[in-house]
């Protein structure tokens, strides 16, 4: 019930961004340009891959100023900006969730170095990912459970009671 009324808002969305006469922008924008489109597949699929502007630009059948021009009008950022943004998301979730060595997330994301992803990370994140991971963990505790009683501890109400007179 909740995927149809999330898809049935979704093309409700888009639709009312299809009538207005503003052009639309961000990355729905850009994956509905039929001929960026191929780009912003190939970064969200392969994103470890050592992508290059002229690489993106073949798929697209454009010369790289027309892509690097299409990414800013479409999603106001370049190309790069994006698989930075779809590496760090995967970092942190793999940071998030799993025991990998911060080199093999490295790996997975598509960094050369260890070194070289803890910086992007530290630049894109504001922590390092050792740092994030550490955040992330539980804390043992629920903070809306309420604070349990010695067992010899009077209920509130009983204490309350022997205090009034």
């Amino acid at each position: 019930m909740l995927n149809a009324l999330s898809t049935a808002m979704f093309a409700l969305v888009l639709r009312l961004a299809s009538e207005t006469e503003d052009a639309p922008r961000g990355l729905l924008a850009l994956a509905g340009h039929p001929r960026l489109a191929p780009a912003v597949a190939a970064l969200f699929n392969e994103p470890a891959r050592a992508w290059s502007l002229p690489d993106l630009a073949r798929l697209c059948n454009m010369s790289r100023a027309t892509l690097a021009r299409q990414f800013q009008e479409k999603l106001g950022r370049s190309a790069s900006d994006l698989l930075t943004d779809i590496r760090m998301t995967l970092a942190a979730n793999e940071l998030r969730k799993s025991s990998l060595s911060t080199g093999a997330v490295a790996e997975t994301v598509g960094y050369q170095s260890e070194a070289a992803f803890q910086r992007a990370f530290k630049s894109y994140m504001g922590v390092t990912p050792a740092q994030w991971r550490k955040m992330q963990e539980p804390s043992g505790r629920d903070v809306f459970a309420r604070p349990t009683a010695p067992a010899d501890a009077k209920p509130a109400r009983a204490a309350e009671a022997d205090t009034q007179v």
